[in-house]
């Protein structure tokens, strides 16, 4: 669904008609808060954080992921692309009527969706977030992306509608740590501390 609304928009270069590299070097921020700074100087942005102050959270947990394996360029796409058809869905939509939390749980599903679906991404995520496990359902990995992105008072709001993603990610996060904790252990038998 979300391939057939996207429309192909300009990304600003950057705060001040600069690359966003750039503009992150001489002003000092980070990559990711250069980016959504520049994401919410558009009106739809700021609608959308009028109505879930907790999207600007998201966007930005999102940015400072996906800089690490995509070009900034692409992180604004995806993520202006998400508020556009979450502004066209169901903000401007008149025909029906979204309660509000629901409205944050399609946010943030569109971003993780969009991530998920994202190769360059994806490949990061599987080699550095989660250790390499790569042949995970769709669902499980969608969770993990979830548990990454939302923010915890947008979880706590919306978690009901994540429910058996967050599940399937929680258990799957709870195998790798026993897994790490048993392959942990030395020659020796020496047990190798678990990360806290």
């Amino acid at each position: 669904m979300a391939a057939k609304n996207k429309k192909k928009i300009q990304s600003p270069r950057g705060l001040r008609g600069k690359s966003f590299v750039q503009e992150a070097r001489e002003t000092g921020k980070g990559l990711d808060h250069v980016i959504v700074t520049a994401l919410m100087k558009d009106a739809q942005s700021q609608g959308a954080c009028e109505d879930w102050p907790d999207i600007k959270g998201i966007c930005l947990n999102t940015a400072r992921m996906m800089t690490q394996s995509s070009s900034p360029e692409a992180c604004y796409e995806l993520l202006r692309n998400a508020i556009h058809l979450y502004d066209q869905e169901i903000i401007c939509n008149l025909y029906r009527s979204v309660p509000r939390t629901k409205r944050l749980a399609f946010f943030i599903s569109q971003v993780a969706v969009s991530l998920r679906d994202d190769g360059k991404f994806l490949e990061w995520f599987v080699s550095h977030e989660l250790g390499g496990f790569a042949n995970l359902e769709p669902g499980t990995m969608l969770g993990l992306i979830i548990r990454r992105i939302a923010t915890q008072d947008a979880l706590n709001v919306c978690a009901r509608y994540f429910r058996a993603d967050l599940l399937r990610a929680a258990r799957f996060e709870q195998l790798r740590m026993k897994q790490l904790r048993e392959d942990g252990r030395g020659a020796m038998g020496q047990a190798i501390p678990a990360a806290a």
